[in-house]
């Protein structure tokens, strides 16, 4: 499971990421997709993402499908986040090889992918 250490720490990776004089000169923007929000520990993990990204100074999303069971909703949710050219992504993949091609098209555009809670079939996230 992860905990707000492990999920802080995956937002400061993400800013040291994209910690160039340019992107402290942008919004840096680090759309968060989550497995759904059921349970309590989503609702602390969005809480702790909050938190870090307040301290950090960065804009977060936090999103994810109404249940676990809605893989179909959350890779749309992953490609509107691409859409949208974020520094990076924080993403707990529901089903471990769904996403790979969203995964790999982040990788070609230089988006990293910041895997938290499940990872995925693939050395893409990191």
């Amino acid at each position: 499971m992860l905990s707000r250490r492990s999920l802080m720490g995956a937002l400061s990776a993400a800013a040291l990421l994209v910690s160039s004089p340019a992107a402290f000169a942008q919004d840096i923007y680090i759309p968060l997709i989550s497995k759904g929000f059921q349970h309590q520990f989503w609702q602390a993990v969005q809480a702790g993402a909050e938190q870090a990204a307040a301290e950090f100074g960065v804009r977060i999303t936090f999103e994810g499908p109404d249940n676990e069971t809605m893989v179909d909703r959350q890779i749309d949710m992953l490609a509107a986040a691409l859409a949208n050219h974020p520094a990076a992504i924080g993403f707990a993949a529901l089903d471990s090889q769904a996403a790979i091609p969203l995964l790999r098209q982040a990788h070609e555009a230089g988006i990293p992918i910041i895997a938290f809670d499940s990872g995925v079939d693939s050395d893409i996230p990191v």
